[in-house]
């Protein structure tokens, strides 16, 4: 994450498929945007493309799924500094000021490569700066950019395209509620059994790859590898065999929890751990 006083950016790169379900942090605004031409996060069921911005405002709930090689960009603002800014016409800071906890996202190619611009220079800068204490003078310019870019966008003719959110997107959630529901410690989940009162088979597998571009069935082995790795990465549980965690995650065969853990996360369950914690570490805390 690069500060920059009342702007920040955070740039996020996955190599494998994540989930991540928080919220804003309280008196900002947060604008979320493809860094690629073909970036696809899906956050609360929409796909957020090359043209797609979302704005989201101070403790919004937010729901993501990251696929595999993307890069997405995130833009911290201060909220009390954007709404105030000089730039920002009346009807746009009224309009801002009154999402409640909503996310809204605007289909518009011009704002969200004015932003995608405005990132790619503020990266630069920071790196090739010598005195970081110049960085908050460049988040004002960039708040002073932002400003202009939404005036522009909201004086246009064409005027800013809403999209409301997916209608599947809340079937979604439901199902996914109760593969957490039932994913049991030790038991290796009947995917569609769990889901059998929700909906037909083929109607969630429509659910599912609309939302997140997998079935029902993939998304649950990834919820179970992603929790088996934070158990890896947990230092409370250095010395709990690997085989005793994927057992409690649903993988009783070795040799296919493997294959699966690399193919997500590109390496061995093994170099997971041994890259956190090696041996020598193990061995010490064993003694304790």
């Amino acid at each position: 994450m690069l500060d920059f006083g009342r702007l920040f950016i955070l740039v996020e790169e996955h190599s494998h498929v994540v989930e991540i379900d928080g919220n804003i942090p309280p008196n900002s605004f947060l604008f979320t945007f493809g860094l690629g031409p073909r970036s696809s996060l899906i956050v609360d069921g929409t796909d957020t493309g090359s043209q797609i911005l979302r704005i989201s405002p101070s403790n919004a709930d937010c729901f993501e799924v990251f696929r595999p090689g993307e890069a997405v960009a995130l833009i911290g603002v201060d909220a009390d500094a954007l709404l105030s800014h000089e730039a920002l016409i009346p009807e746009v800071a009224d309009w801002l000021g009154t999402r409640g906890r909503r996310s809204e996202f605007v289909r518009s190619a011009p704002l969200t490569e004015r932003l995608r611009q405005d990132t790619r220079v503020l990266i630069e800068c920071a790196s090739a700066m010598q005195d970081k204490g110049h960085q908050p003078l460049l988040g004002d310019l960039a708040i002073a950019s932002l400003a202009n870019a939404l005036s522009f966008e909201w004086l246009s003719p064409r005027h800013p395209d809403f999209l409301t959110r997916s209608r599947s997107f809340e079937r979604f959630v439901s199902a996914r509620d109760a593969l957490l529901v039932h994913m049991q410690p030790g038991l290796a989940p009947d995917t569609y059994q769990s889901l059998k009162t929700l909906s037909s088979r083929r109607t969630l597998e429509n659910v599912f790859k609309t939302n997140v571009n997998m079935g029902p069935a993939t998304y649950a082995r990834i919820m179970r590898l992603n929790s088996a790795r934070q158990k890896l990465l947990d230092g409370s549980r250095v010395n709990d065999s690997i085989g005793d965690i994927a057992a409690e995650e649903g993988f009783w065969e070795w040799s296919r929890f493997s294959k699966y853990y690399h193919k997500l996360f590109g390496e061995l369950p093994s170099e997971t751990r041994g890259s956190r914690f090696p041996k020598d570490m193990r061995r010490a805390s064993s003694r304790k």
